[in-house]
């Protein structure tokens, strides 16, 4: 009977042991890689000089890393962005999503994913100056603004008023462009656009935005190869402000007469 207890407690403790030790090793495991997570930090992105009549301040959450197109790495977190009026100090405020590949420094341009995943992230960036609107392409107008990482000025509703374009990233893991969100200054708020539509500013060989300011009217073009695409075009829905409708399509083939589709709503 005793060596039967004493064998039992044997056994016991031994499977007591087994399991701290797996206990153990588990959280080992756990601290080692705990250290390579990258802490979680909120950047400060300011802009040094006035931009179209506000000064600019982003603060910035990364969360984590996306690969886009051409297997580049951005690193995509949850963003504010603090607009301050210089005429009369109103503040404006609009929370999105905000991707960022570089950011450049004194010691020269740097990748944010190492960065990030090192986690040796500054804690501010400071932007120097914004990119001139100087554009060289006629074919592509809206050159500047495809290019614009952070947010721009721009008439989209043919009023002869700016409004707000934040460049915002698709949180869509196989979606290759921007995403543009409009917004129009009202008295002391920001309005977002019920409905703006997407690629528009997508210069591509597979789309290509246009705004005329004529007709004022919006296309996107889906090309499917040189000599044939769709155009669809957007306008100004009448009873609803700042809502884009679709409102024809045009189906254009070169050797074919041009297919066109309106839309009622």
């Amino acid at each position: 009977m005793k060596n039967l207890f004493f064998n039992t407690f044997k056994t016991a403790t031994a499977l007591i042991i087994k399991s701290w030790k797996l206990i153990l090793l588990l959280l080992l495991i756990f601290t080692i890689n705990y250290k390579n997570i990258p802490k979680i930090q909120t950047i400060k992105i300011e802009f040094t000089k006035p931009v179209h009549g506000f000064m600019a301040i982003i603060y910035w959450t990364p969360e984590y890393i996306k690969t886009i197109q051409d297997n580049r790495k951005n690193v995509v977190g949850k963003a504010i962005l603090v607009l301050e009026r210089i005429t009369d100090k109103k503040k404006f405020k609009v929370a999105y999503n905000l991707s960022i590949e570089t950011f450049v420094e004194s010691e020269g341009e740097k990748f944010m994913h190492k960065c990030f995943s090192q986690n040796t992230l500054p804690k501010v960036i400071k932007i120097n100056s914004k990119k001139s609107k100087k554009n060289t392409n006629e074919d592509d107008p809206n050159f500047y603004e495809r290019n614009e990482h952070f947010f721009f000025f721009k008439d989209l509703n043919f009023d002869e008023k700016d409004e707000l374009v934040l460049v915002e990233e698709s949180l869509e893991t196989d979606y290759e462009y921007k995403i543009q969100r409009v917004f129009e200054f009202q008295d002391t708020q920001l309005l977002e656009f019920n409905y703006f539509p997407s690629n528009v500013f997508t210069y591509s060989r597979n789309f290509i935005g246009r705004i005329d300011y004529q007709k004022k009217e919006i296309s996107v073009s889906r090309y499917y190869s040189c000599c044939e695409y769709d155009a669809d075009f957007y306008r100004l829905d009448k009873n609803i402000k700042n809502e884009f409708q679709l409102y024809k399509t045009e189906t254009i083939n070169f050797d074919k007469p041009i297919i066109t589709k309106y839309y009622t709503k």
